[in-house]
């Protein structure tokens, strides 16, 4: 059968990250296993911080490469790697990857707080050919809160999706 490899990204990717061997990761585990042949990584990006300008050329380079041989799906997508896409869009390789969820800013005008909420992409309304954010009421007081970021800006990541 087909399986899945599932990698998780945390904190800052710079030229310190060695994906040579997270490519040698990706290749053992490929060949063994229970998860029989795999053809789909799913990168959990969940504690994604940020790049740095030779991190993100890494990055890509390490997505191109992986790109050529794997399905490639994207899960729990930080505010930040959303940015990031925004501006680089080439973060995300050559094809459009399957994004499953991301998270969403909100805030909440009676308490004055910010928070990301996580969001199936199937959740997005679309209205008049727009992506926009659910709904959504804060957890602290339950007020309803308003989505903080630019709509349009923020949602321009769905244009290099699959």
């Amino acid at each position: 059968g087909y399986g899945e490899l599932r990698l998780r990204v945390v904190g800052y990717i710079n030229e310190d990250v060695n994906f040579a061997e997270v490519i040698d990761y990706i290749r053992i585990n490929s060949r063994q296993g229970d998860l029989g042949t795999i053809s789909i990584i799913v990168f959990n990006l969940n504690d994604f911080v940020n790049f740095n300008s030779c991190g993100v050329r890494e990055w890509i380079l390490f997505i191109e490469n992986i790109q050529s041989r794997y399905s490639l799906v994207f899960e729990n997508v930080s505010e930040s790697f959303i940015e990031q896409v925004t501006v680089i869009p080439s973060v995300l390789g050559r094809s459009k990857p399957k994004f499953v969820s991301v998270y969403v800013p909100y805030f909440c005008e009676k308490c004055n707080a910010r928070f990301c909420k996580l969001t199936s992409l199937e959740g997005f309304v679309l209205a008049t050919g727009h992506p926009r954010a659910p709904e959504s009421v804060c957890a602290q007081c339950g007020a309803k809160t308003v989505f903080d970021a630019d709509e349009k800006e923020y949602f321009e990541f769905m244009k290099y999706i699959g």
